[in-house]
C-alpha cells in the first residue's frame, strides 16, 4: 500500500497500479485501498474505472466523504447513475 502511494506521488502510474492491485488481490475488504486504486485511476484518466474503485470503497465504507464525492461526480461524468 505504502509502495502504490509513493509511486502515485511520483506519478509513476504502472508502478502505483501494479502495487495497489496486488494489495486489493490479498484484502479487498479495505476500503483505503480502493479509494487509492481510484486516485490511480484518475490520474491514469479513466474515470469508468475511478468509479468503479471508488464504489468498492463505499460499498465497504458507506461514510466515507471522499468516496461518495466521486461516486457522485463521476457517476454523472460516466452516466453511471
Amino acid at each position: 500500500m505504502i509502495l502504490a502511494q509513493r509511486a502515485l506521488s511520483a506519478n509513476d502510474l504502472p508502478t502505483a497500479h501494479k502495487a495497489v492491485t496486488a494489495a486489493i488481490a490479498d484484502r479487498d475488504d479495505v476500503a483505503d485501498y480502493h479509494i487509492l486504486q481510484g486516485r490511480i485511476e484518475l490520474a491514469s484518466g479513466s474515470s469508468s474505472a475511478a468509479f468503479n474503485a471508488y464504489r468498492n470503497a463505499l460499498a465497504l465504507d458507506a461514510t466515507n466523504t471522499e468516496a461518495l464525492l466521486e461516486v457522485s461526480q463521476l457517476g454523472l461524468t460516466t452516466g453511471n447513475l
